[in-house]
């Protein structure tokens, strides 16, 4: 089960002052990753999918901007959930709408207020930790603890295509007590 204490959170940013300055914001709290730039990011998303509770994400940054590695990480199954906040110079109304439309969380502007970003990331990770929570006992009978019919539906179709790219064999077996 995570807990705010073996969550990561990654910082995306171009510029390593304001990588640097985040970090030491938040490495008190959070275990934190560093990319410099969007296909890092997303390398480093995926690999971490299991631990990643949140990304702050520089909207401006050379090759992939802030917007694009948000529309990677939302097609990416391991990676669509994680909830993504903004930070950025640019605090034009119409460059925050669109953020916010193409999922961010939130959308914070430079400079940023260290207690007020603090605040805006535990309630983002609270959020994401309370949602995993929910997710897991969905999938649980309450009183046996072992997986339910809706984890069933889940898996089968994944393990069925396993089975068909391997070439192995599926058994299955539904019993109800």
């Amino acid at each position: 089960t995570l807990t705010t204490e073996t969550v990561s959170i990654l910082i995306v940013d171009d510029e390593r002052l304001n990588r640097t300055t985040l970090a030491e914001l938040l490495q008190a709290h959070y275990h934190v990753l560093l990319a410099k730039n969007g296909a890092m990011a997303l390398e480093i998303a995926r690999n971490e999918s299991q631990h990643l509770a949140l990304v702050l994400l520089d909207v401006s940054m050379p090759g992939m901007d802030g917007y694009e590695v948000l529309q990677h990480l939302r097609r990416d199954p391991r990676t669509a959930q994680i909830p993504v906040i903004y930070i950025t110079g640019q605090s034009d109304e119409v460059a925050e709408e669109y953020g916010l439309r193409l999922g961010a969380a939130d959308y914070v502007s430079k400079p940023i207020r260290p207690a007020v970003l603090l605040a805006r990331v535990r309630n983002q990770v609270d959020l994401f930790l309370r949602k995993r929570e929910l997710e897991r006992l969905a999938l649980v009978d309450g009183l046996t603890g072992l997986a339910n019919r809706r984890h069933f539906d889940r898996a089968l179709p994944t393990a069925y295509r396993r089975c068909q790219r391997s070439g192995e064999y599926l058994g299955l077996a539904l019993v109800d007590i």
